[in-house]
C-alpha cells in the first residue's frame, strides 16, 4: 500500500476537474493519477505551467497549450500541508515540481511528470524542507535541487533517468539561495554568516570553482548572458540592511561590475537569450527592460503585483504572472501590448515555467 507521502500530487485532466473539493475529514484520501481519456495531449515546445494558490487547501499546477489560453490539465496538491514552490521543464517535455511538506519536520519533495501523457516518472523524497529550495534543469536534462544541510547547503544533481539518488553533490559552507545551470557554468548564489556569494562551477570539467562576494543578501534569481560565453551573471537580491531590492551584474573575470536596477518594489527577474533582462516592479505594475549596463525602457501591466516572470526561449515571448489581477499576460519582444491574457476564474498565479 502506498502512503500519502509517496503520492503527493493528483493529476486531473482539465475537462474532468469539476469536483475538486467536498471531501469529509481532515486528511485527504491518497491521490491517484486519473487515466486521461483518448489520445495523449497535444502539447509541445512552449507549454506553460502555472502555480495557482487560489485554493490553499489544494494548490494547483495548471497546464496550458503552447501559445494559447486553453488549459489542458491540472496537477493538484491534495491537502493544505503541501506547498509547491518551484517549477522547471527539461528539453524532453518533463515537468519538475518542488513541494514542501509542512507537516511535522516535513520534507522537500520533487515530482517529475512527462507532460505528453501526464505519467509520473519519478518522485524524490527525504530532502530537507526549506522555502528556498528549488528545482532547475540544464541543456542535457540533468535535474538540480538546492537544499540546506547541517553545515551550509548542497546542490544535488540527478541524472535524466529514474534514479532517486544524486549522482553528484556540491557541498558548501554557505546556504544556496538560488541557482542557474548555464551551458558552460553552474551559477549559485549563497548566503552565510560572513556574507553572500556568487559561485560559478564548471560542472562538466574538473568541478573548478570561482567565487565573488555579493553586494546583496537573500538572492532569489540569476540570469546570464546566454548568447555569449555565459560569463556575465545578473543577480536579483535584497540590499543588505535595507528593505530595497536590486539587480547587480557580475563578471566571471573581474567580479562586481555595476548595479542596473534598485527599488523597494522590485519583484522578479528573468533574462532571454538576446541579452535582455526583465525586472518586474509593483505599484504601479511595470516590467523594466534592461541590458547589461542599464534599464532603458519598460512596459506597463494591468497589475500592481507582477510576482513572477518567464521566457519562452524559442520566440523570446515574455510571460508575466499578475497575482492581484489573477492572470498571466504574454508579450512579444519589444511590444508593450499583451499578445495573450490567460485569466481563468479563481486564479492566483505565483510561479511560472515554459517548456523550452
Amino acid at each position: 500500500m502506498y502512503s500519502l507521502r509517496r503520492y503527493i500530487l493528483w493529476i486531473v485532466p482539465a475537462l474532468l476537474c469539476v469536483a475538486c473539493s467536498g471531501s469529509v475529514g481532515t486528511n485527504p484520501p491518497p491521490p491517484q493519477p486519473l487515466p486521461s481519456p483518448g489520445p495523449p495531449f497535444v502539447v509541445g515546445h512552449g507549454t506553460l505551467a502555472v502555480l495557482d494558490v487560489a485554493n490553499p487547501k489544494a494548490r494547483q499546477i495548471r497546464l496550458f497549450h503552447p501559445g494559447s489560453t486553453r488549459e489542458f490539465a491540472t496537477i493538484v496538491s491534495p491537502g493544505e500541508r503541501y506547498h509547491p514552490n518551484s517549477l522547471a521543464f527539461d528539453r524532453r517535455g518533463h515537468l519538475y515540481i518542488g513541494t514542501n511538506d509542512t507537516e511535522g519536520l516535513g520534507e522537500y519533495i520533487v515530482s517529475e511528470f512527462r507532460i505528453s501523457d501526464l505519467e509520473r516518472i519519478r518522485e524524490i523524497h527525504d530532502l530537507p524542507r526549506w522555502n528556498h529550495s528549488s528545482v532547475a534543469t540544464d541543456d542535457q536534462n540533468y535535474l538540480y535541487v538546492n537544499t540546506p544541510a547541517l553545515l551550509g547547503g548542497d546542490i544535488k544533481i540527478y541524472s535524466p533517468n529514474v534514479d532517486r539518488k544524486p549522482f553528484l553533490e556540491i557541498k558548501d559552507f554557505a546556504l544556496p539561495m538560488t541557482m542557474l545551470p548555464a551551458p558552460n557554468l553552474l551559477w549559485v548564489a549563497s548566503q552565510a554568516i560572513h556574507g553572500s556569494f556568487l559561485d560559478g562551477y564548471a560542472v562538466r570539467s574538473r568541478m573548478s570553482k570561482f567565487s565573488h562576494s555579493l553586494r546583496g543578501v537573500n538572492a532569489s534569481k540569476i540570469t546570464v548572458n546566454s548568447d555569449g560565453d555565459g560569463s556575465l551573471a545578473a543577480v536579483f537580491s535584497q540590499i543588505a540592511l535595507s528593505p530595497d531590492f536590486m539587480v547587480a551584474v557580475y563578471s566571471q573575470k573581474s567580479g562586481f561590475l555595476k548595479k542596473i536596477a534598485e527599488g523597494r518594489n522590485l519583484k522578479a527577474m528573468v533574462g532571454d537569450n538576446a541579452n535582455t533582462i526583465y525586472v518586474s516592479e509593483s505599484s504601479p505594475g511595470k516590467v523594466l527592460q534592461c541590458d547589461w549596463q542599464h534599464c532603458r525602457d519598460y512596459l506597463t501591466t494591468n497589475s500592481n503585483d507582477p510576482v513572477a516572470l518567464a521566457i519562452n526561449p524559442r520566440n523570446r515571448n515574455l510571460y508575466v504572472a499578475n497575482r492581484d489581477a489573477g492572470n498571466v499576460t504574454v508579450y512579444r519582444p519589444g511590444e508593450t501590448l499583451p499578445l495573450l491574457t490567460i485569466n481563468p476564474s479563481h486564479f492566483v498565479p505565483t510561479a511560472l515555467a515554459v517548456e523550452p
